[in-house]
C-alpha cells in the first residue's frame, strides 16, 4: 500500500490545527523531516503556521476558530468583525487578528478563499471582545471600526476620503450607540478616533465631537 503524500494525508484530517510532532508521529517520520515537508509544501498554497502549529487548509470549519488556537491573547477585528456583526454587507477575504504577542504581518493566504493578517493593538486598554458560540473573541462592531481607522486610515499618506469612502459602506445603526460611548473611553486615541468617525457620518449634530489630533501615540 502506497503511503499517502503529505497533502493527501492532511486532506483526510478533520483538525483545523495540527502540531509538527503530531503529524510526524502519525506518519512515522522524524520531526525535522516532517517540518521540512510542511515548510516546502506549495500545493495548493504554502501552509500557514505559527511556530509548530500548522493550519490545515482542507478543513471547512469557520476560519475564525483558528484564532484562539494560534493567538490565545488575540481577537478578530477590522473588516471581518464588521461583517460578522452586520455592519458591512460583503464578507471580506482577510481575517484580521489583533494580538500583542505575535509579530505583525501582512495578509498571508491560508486557502484560495481567505488570508490571515496579524496586527498590533491600538491600546492595551481596549474594550473586551465578545465571545462567540465557538469561543472566538471578536471585537464589537464599534471597536472593530476603531481598529480599522487606526490600522487602515491613520497611516502616512492616507486621506480623509479613504475613511469617508469606507464609512459609506458601513451601517451606522449597528455601531452608533457604542461608538458614541467610546468618545468617553479611557484611552485618548480611542476617544479621538470615535469622535472623528462620528464627524464623518451625516446627522451627527446631536453628538459632541472633540478636535482630533492625527499624531499616532505609542
Amino acid at each position: 500500500m502506497n503511503t499517502p503524500t503529505l497533502q493527501q494525508w492532511l486532506h483526510e484530517q478533520p483538525q483545523r490545527i495540527l502540531l509538527t510532532a503530531e503529524i510526524a508521529r502519525a506518519r512515522g517520520e522524524s520531526v525535522d523531516f516532517t517540518h521540512g515537508l510542511l515548510a516546502s509544501c506549495r500545493d495548493p498554497l504554502p501552509l500557514f503556521h505559527v511556530g509548530d502549529r500548522w493550519v490545515n487548509p482542507w478543513t471547512t470549519d469557520n476560519p475564525e476558530t483558528i484564532v484562539p488556537l494560534l493567538y490565545p491573547d488575540g481577537y478578530v477585528s477590522l473588516e471581518w468583525a464588521l461583517a460578522r456583526w452586520g455592519c458591512l454587507s460583503q464578507q471580506p477575504t482577510v481575517l484580521s487578528v489583533v494580538t500583542p504577542s505575535a509579530v505583525p504581518h501582512d495578509p498571508q493566504a491560508v486557502t484560495h478563499r481567505w488570508s490571515l493578517e496579524c496586527l498590533s493593538p491600538l491600546s492595551n486598554r481596549h474594550p473586551a471582545p465578545i465571545l462567540t458560540a465557538e469561543n472566538v473573541p471578536v471585537a464589537t462592531a464599534a471597536y472593530a471600526l476603531i481598529d480599522w481607522a487606526y490600522h487602515r486610515w491613520l497611516q502616512p499618506g492616507a486621506s480623509l476620503s479613504l475613511l469617508q469612502s469606507f464609512l459609506d459602506d458601513c451601517d451606522r445603526d449597528v455601531v452608533d450607540d457604542d461608538l458614541i460611548a467610546l468618545q468617553q473611553y479611557a484611552d485618548p486615541l480611542i476617544r479621538q478616533l470615535a469622535a472623528t468617525i462620528i464627524r464623518q457620518w451625516p446627522d451627527d449634530s446631536h453628538v459632541f465631537v472633540a478636535p482630533f489630533n492625527t499624531t499616532r501615540q505609542p
